[in-house]
């Protein structure tokens, strides 16, 4: 019952989370700046001035270690709010989630970090990793370490492993699987980083690269964030952002998105509401993860988002657990993998409605599902039902141990496994890579079967592909690559005789390459139809309690006894009175149990 790829180690302000904790301590601001903006008038209190100037002018002047007060009332800023890269140990505190309100009216309302090395293409030599790819090593061998610092961000870039698979659906996409870290020490030849390395990879290439600007121990605390009379894509954002984190903060009408970790290291989101967005529907979630490491995303109520959570692109070592996470639409709750490849994240003891691993842009693997109640809208009165569990195609090596999925509500199962992307439950035929049964669109010596070249060209974004491999369907987006895989552009298919493909870029804004142009083709996410066996046959399932069914399935029942927690090893503090763990397979009258999250969000 133990995953190839065992559990890592989870450990709160050591290797998830700030290190050493949320800095509580820090000093008042009493700069000029600090004072003016606590002082501020009227009305740059009641919301009629833009208090934008203000706001920055006592940020850039706070010292280390002191946080920047702002006063109960509500701020309009048109602007946006910036600690960018080294403006280190400083808070943003307001007076309470309640009484400190920012009305934002920008695309991003407070930024944190720098976007410098959004590529993580420095240093370009010198940087192979070819030692130290072990699971649990703290120390990289690479040819050159002169570009590196103590105290520097990494990212380790993974090559692609065909065997497991990780895998794009676009076919031309490499290092998928990726970790943040941080130097901690270093020789000529040699790294030390922290925290240490989650997977065995050392049989595949890889490299590591740094983040030149950074930002580390901010936080943002007790206030809310209204995007009501704005056009907010991002309410908070951390970019290369190390240590730093929300706290007591609420987010409400974000039109994108209320929390962004992008590019972050040990961040944390804990004890916060991250209200509806302004519309229903995608392009929305509440919190964004992508490509950040060792996150500790705990206690907070997430609701009425699309999804409440999402994780993306790389995206290792986190933590999200002990969450409130609700949709009464029935609407994804928590997505593990959005896009590809994410691995060794947890999640436990969350309530939510359901979780999925959606498969849309490709794989992901080794995350564990820990003692959650996956409702499937049972929970909450007056929730659409809807399914619990769902791991489309490309997943692999998860663990779900624990949980009680369904609700009384329930008749039938509400876990799936293996059907291709997200919005579809249909297949056509079968996949079992392990077996050598692979997709129609893909097999493991080329990593794409579809090939073919620009025969006509009416447009510059209209013409016609002539395939010498594979197949494409009407309505297929498929990725053309050039024949050594480099991405060129994304194509609707608009029709389909034979081998001739009639197809469209005009969507993508993109101009067609020369006719004669030879291809390598990604199908996109309308390509993989078939059901993938290998996720249910690589899916460990361990003393779950399905209320359809009144039982732990005799298959799930396990000799051992269930770990209370994978992080944590006793009891928190912030429990107080409520039962911990809170949710028992062997006793489904836990679900009457509720997590302190829960508690607030129905005592509002």
């Amino acid at each position: 019952m133990v995953p190839p790829n065992g559990p890592i180690d989870w450990t709160v302000g050591d290797t998830v989370g700030v290190p050493g904790g949320i800095r509580g301590n820090r000093a008042r601001c009493v700069t000029v700046a600090c004072a003016a903006l606590e002082g501020a008038d009227a009305p740059y209190k009641d919301g009629t001035s833009d208090a934008t100037a203000l706001f920055q002018a006592a940020i850039d002047s706070a010292e280390a270690e002191t946080y920047v007060f702002i006063p109960a009332g509500i701020w309009r800023i048109d602007g946006s709010i910036n600690l960018g890269a080294n403006r280190d140990g400083i808070t943003v505190r307001g007076a309470g989630m309640a009484a400190t309100t920012i009305d934002c009216r920008n695309n991003v309302c407070i930024n944190v970090g720098s976007s410098s090395d959004y590529r993580w293409n420095y240093p370009d030599t010198g940087n192979v990793i070819t030692d130290g790819l072990t699971q649990g090593s703290t120390e990289l061998t690479i040819a050159d370490t002169s570009a590196f610092s103590v105290g520097q961000i990494v990212q380790l870039k993974i090559s692609n492993d065909v065997n497991l698979p990780v895998i794009s659906v676009g076919g031309a996409f490499e290092y998928l699987r990726r970790q943040m870290t941080l130097v901690t020490a270093k020789t000529a030849t040699s790294l030390s980083v922290h925290p240490p390395i989650y997977g065995n990879w050392n049989h595949l290439a890889a490299r590591v690269n740094l983040a030149q600007l950074q930002t580390d121990f901010v936080g943002i605390e007790d206030l809310t964030v209204d995007g009501s009379n704005g056009n907010i894509t991002f309410a908070i954002m951390f970019e290369q952002a190390f240590g730093s984190w929300i706290k007591g903060v609420k987010v409400r009408h974000a039109s994108n998105y209320s929390v962004f970790f992008t590019d972050t290291l040990q961040c944390e989101l804990r004890e916060s509401f991250l209200d509806e967005l302004d519309h229903e529907g995608s392009n929305g979630a509440g919190l964004l993860v992508n490509t950040a490491s060792g996150s500790l995303v705990e206690d907070n109520i997430i609701i009425e988002a699309f999804p409440n959570i999402e994780v993306n692109h790389g995206s290792s070592g986190n933590v999200f657990a002990y969450n409130f996470i609700n949709n009464v639409d029935g609407l994804v709750g928590i997505d593990t993998n959005h896009g590809p490849h994410n691995s060794f994240n947890l999640y436990e003891g969350n309530v939510v409605h359901n979780l999925m691993s959606d498969g849309y842009f490709g794989s992901a693997s080794d995350d564990f599902v820990i003692r959650n109640w996956l409702h499937g809208g049972g929970g909450v009165v007056g929730n659409s039902l809807t399914y619990c569990l769902s791991l489309k195609r490309f997943t692999r090596n998860y663990t779900i141990a624990g949980n009680l999925i369904g609700s009384a509500q329930h008749t039938d199962g509400c876990a799936s496994y293996g059907q291709p992307n997200i919005g579809n439950g249909s297949w056509v035929g079968e996949a079992q890579p392990s077996t050598g049964d692979y997709w129609a669109d893909w097999n493991p010596t080329d990593g794409v079967t579809i090939r073919g070249s620009l025969t006509e060209r009416t447009d510059d974004m209209h013409g016609t592909i002539t395939l010498v491999s594979g197949s494409l369907t009407v309505g297929q987006t498929p990725l053309l690559a050039s024949a050594s895989g480099e991405p060129l552009t994304s194509v609707i298919v608009t029709a389909v005789a034979g081998n001739s493909i009639s197809i469209d870029s005009s969507a993508f804004a993109t101009v067609l390459p020369p006719v004669g142009t030879v291809f390598a083709i990604g199908a996109g996410a309308g390509g993989y139809q078939e059901l993938d066996l290998d996720v249910e046959a690589t899916t460990i399932k361990q003393s779950n309690y399905y209320f359809y069914l009144g039982e732990i399935p005799s298959g799930e029942v396990a000799a051992e006894e269930l770990s209370s927690s994978y992080y944590l090893t006793a009891k928190p503090a912030w429990f107080g009175d409520l039962t911990w763990p809170p949710f028992d397979p062997n006793d489904p009258t836990t679900v009457a149990n509720q997590i302190p999250a829960q508690v607030r969000f129905l005592a509002q």
